[in-house]
């Protein structure tokens, strides 16, 4: 799932955080400015912590991108930061898969695991779309006409995702497809 942003958001810790065991549920002495839903990025002295939950002045968070957690005093300066992770968040992550009809009769429906994803995360957005590229057994011509569904699901976390494909036709053989998500 992409960070959310916001400009200029800072706040301090109302409470020391005393252990560096994370996940982590702190206190922040004021929540104006900060994103009021979605990931986002805090950093605590030197440690960057990515937070989940928000619900009025408690933040949850995991300390992300190598640093190492540890334990933070009251008062601690609590910054709003946009990390190189918080960028590559929101770029989409692409590639290609190949669908196979298999041989004849064919058959007018089929799906291919999308797999190796490790960042995907449940709230992902996965979408495919049918390229005119030449396979082993189809031309450009045959990927421009056919009439195909391309539907994305079952995302599992750290691993990716599923791409259906409906055809209103018996198909045979394989097409290539290309898929994204973010």
């Amino acid at each position: 799932m992409p960070d959310t942003f916001a400009n200029h958001a800072g706040t301090t810790l109302s409470g020391a955080i005393a252990s560096a065991t994370r996940p982590v549920t702190f206190s922040v002495a004021s929540a104006t400015g900060l994103p009021a839903t979605g990931n986002f990025r805090v950093v605590i002295d030197s440690e960057i912590l990515l937070i989940t939950t928000i619900a009025g002045t408690s933040l949850t968070g995991s300390n992300a991108e190598g640093t190492t957690a540890a334990t933070h005093s009251n008062g601690a300066a609590v910054t709003h930061v946009l990390t190189a992770a918080s960028v590559l968040s929101l770029t989409p992550v692409t590639g290609s898969a190949t669908l196979n009809f298999g041989a004849t009769p064919g058959t007018n429906q089929v799906s291919v695991a999308v797999t190796g994803q490790t960042t995907i995360v449940a709230g992902s957005t996965a979408s495919a779309f049918l390229m005119y590229d030449s396979t082993a057994t189809h031309n450009i011509e045959e990927h421009s006409i056919v009439p195909m569904r391309l539907v994305c699901g079952t995302i599992v976390a750290g691993v990716g995702f599923t791409i259906y494909a409906f055809s209103e036709w018996r198909l045979t053989g394989t097409f290539t497809v290309r898929w994204s998500w973010s």
